[in-house]
């Protein structure tokens, strides 16, 4: 107990009173003002309570190593190192968590917008441990008369005593005021019991910003220089990061705008978090209809009626694609929210359900819930991050996108890997060998009337037409030629090559690259995964002009003419190289905020959407 401090209020206190009683003594007696002078004067007691908590709480000895031992912290290190460089608490106050405290609190609650779990980011024992603290208040300190008069007299016999007489006399143990001596000593006691606890909050509240930080951002360092990365190596620049912002949010006046500041940039996270919102508010609705028709009528379409089309209105209602009547007739407005449904899905659009609608459709609320969750978990491990200018293709959308300046302004169909696959022994698992691999790298060259140089893995199928055509290779337009006791194979130039008339290049560990293809037709299809992992380019040569024309080239139509003129193989260098972005999202939302659901091609979503509709059925 500081008694200097103590007394020193204290004597603040009952000099006051002194003075008030004189001032009312000075005054015409009347009986009231005589009652008054033995009556508690609560406007100067006011601050009296929380004076003497602050006191009461004092320097106490907090094992901040035991401390972080007995937590489930996920951060200890990072933690210990924060609060031994600053060991004031941040967002426990008197016990209880403080305005900085609740504002974080409340954003841990508020991460299932995000397709988070709170309780992963120490919710749970947060809320734990604030009712513990809850339960202990400071009584009131209101003297009662009887205690007034007794205060009074000893002020104004001992007019000249300091702050020490007057905090020895309350404190000694025939106290002049012993209720209130009674009440600090117990004060003091429960709290240093409670200083325990109110450490291990703290540290709690530490714990889970750091996982929302790095959880949010700092696992991804996307928008770190190479140089940097590679000087410093990533675990380090993510610790250090992480401990920057833990230092920031412990000073901050505007939690919410701290966390937010933390989210990833790109428009596409915050239109998913809406998608997120309309699926959860679907859920709490129960879940859709399950498509059954009966004897497997298939398909239903335009002027069918019954029960089977009864279902499909209630379950496109549901999701928001149609809102006409639900009277079991299959009307020409019903047909166009199952066209609509089926351009959202990747399905042909012909206004007619066959199987494939119906397994679509009999999707759970619950998967698709898993599947936006899975997709905004993806974007915050986008290795998309501050480049003003780059090429982003989409595995599963099978399309690209040009965007500068955080506006798409060329978008275009893609072909990308085959699922042809084979049970890896090793793996013990199911391996895509052609799928397409997700990248980051930097476009440096286009080529025009490019070669087609044969990889080791496609040149053993095409190996095949030698059975029946020994001059294959030949009669096909390839040079073979042998080096070091191995077989090269390359494709010339021309219109039958693989590559078509032009070859965009990014070197990378995987060789693949952005092309052309004479198979034109392959566009048409909705599910486009046709190639041999490279990703072939529906308008090769409108592309390259939007390389050209946005590096300022003049009249860059005329120059790709010009460099595709004599059938030579032509490497045209870009100015500056453009980064490519080549990632997995089976979940997008368009510019009109229709939700579009990709197929799971490589199956790389499907473990993660089981694990999140786990932590669904441990939330129900």
């Amino acid at each position: 107990m500081n008694k200097m401090a103590l007394g020193i209020f204290l004597s603040v206190l009952f000099l006051a009173s002194c003075r008030e009683d004189e001032a009312k003594r000075a005054a015409p007696k009347t009986e009231a003002a005589t009652q008054s002078h033995t009556a508690p004067t609560l406007d100067l007691l006011v601050g009296l309570p929380a004076a003497l908590r602050a006191q009461a709480h004092g320097p106490t000895s907090r094992d901040l190593e035991s401390a972080i031992a007995a937590l489930p912290l996920r951060w200890p290190g990072l933690v210990g190192l924060a609060y031994e460089a600053e060991p004031t608490s941040s967002f426990v106050e008197d016990g209880r968590p403080s305005a900085r405290g609740r504002a974080l609190l409340a954003g841990l609650e508020a991460l299932n917008e995000h397709g988070l779990h709170p309780r992963q980011f120490q919710r749970d024992a947060i809320l734990g441990l604030t009712t513990q603290t809850a339960e202990f208040s400071f009584p009131s300190l209101d003297p009662t008369p009887e205690e007034r008069e007794t205060l009074v007299n000893w002020s104004r016999s001992h007019l000249d005593a300091d702050s020490d007489a007057l905090a020895d006399a309350i404190m000694a143990p025939q106290s002049l005021w012993p209720r209130v001596r009674d009440l600090v000593t117990a004060y003091q006691a429960a709290r240093a019991s409670y200083a325990t606890v109110d450490l291990r909050l703290e540290l709690l509240f530490a714990d889970a910003f750091l996982s929302f930080s790095h959880d949010m951002k700092y696992r991804n360092l996307s928008d770190e220089s190479d140089a940097r990365r590679l000087a410093l190596g990533d675990e380090r620049i993510r610790r250090q990061q992480m401990m920057s912002s833990l230092a920031e949010i412990r000073s901050s006046d505007d939690v919410d705008a701290s966390m937010r500041s933390l989210w990833p940039k790109n428009p596409q996270y915050a239109r998913l978090m809406k998608a997120l919102a309309a699926y959860q508010a679907i859920a709490s609705q129960g879940e859709w209809p399950i498509m059954q028709p009966k004897d497997r009528k298939l398909p239903l379409a335009r002027g069918d009626q019954g029960a089977d089309v009864e279902t499909l209105q209630k379950r496109l209602a549901m999701e928001g694609y149609y809102e006409g009547p639900v009277d079991g007739q299959f009307s020409g407005q019903l047909r166009d929210a199952v066209k609509t449904y089926q351009n959202t899905h990747q399905l042909k659009d012909d206004g007619m359900i066959e199987q494939e609608e119906v397994d679509s459709l009999n999707r759970s609320v619950a998967q698709r819930l898993a599947q936006i969750e899975v997709t905004l978990d993806r974007w915050r491990d986008s290795r998309v991050g501050v480049d003003p200018y780059y090429i982003h293709v989409v595995i599963p959308d099978f399309y690209a996108e040009l965007v500068r300046d955080g506006e798409v302004t060329y978008r275009f169909k893609v072909i990308v890997g085959n699922t042809q696959r084979y049970l890896s022994e090793v793996r013990e698992e199911e391996v895509f060998f052609n799928s397409t691999p997700q990248i980051s790298e930097y476009m440096d060259f286009v080529i025009f009337n490019p070669y087609w140089n044969v990889t080791p893995r496609v040149l053993r199928e095409l190996e095949q037409n030698l059975k029946e055509d020994p001059n294959w290779f030949k009669n096909n337009g390839y040079e073979v030629s042998n080096e070091g006791g191995s077989r090269k194979v390359r494709q010339r130039p021309g219109q039958d090559n693989a590559l078509g008339q032009v070859k965009f290049q990014f070197p990378n560990p995987y060789d693949i690259y952005m092309h052309d293809t004479p198979r034109r037709f392959m566009f048409k299809h909705e599910m486009r995964a046709f190639s041999h992992g490279c990703v072939r380019v529906d308008e090769p040569l409108e592309l390259a002009y939007q390389l050209f024309r946005n590096e300022g080239r003049s009249s860059p139509r005329a120059q790709i003419t010009s460099h595709l003129e004599g059938g030579d193989e032509d490497w045209t260098e870009l100015r500056e190289p453009v980064p490519v972005h080549i990632e997995y999202y089976t979940v997008r939302v368009d510019d009109q905020g229709a939700v579009h659901f990709n197929a799971d091609i490589y199956r790389l979503d499907k473990p993660l959407v089981d694990a999140r509709m786990g932590l669904q059925d441990e939330d129900s």
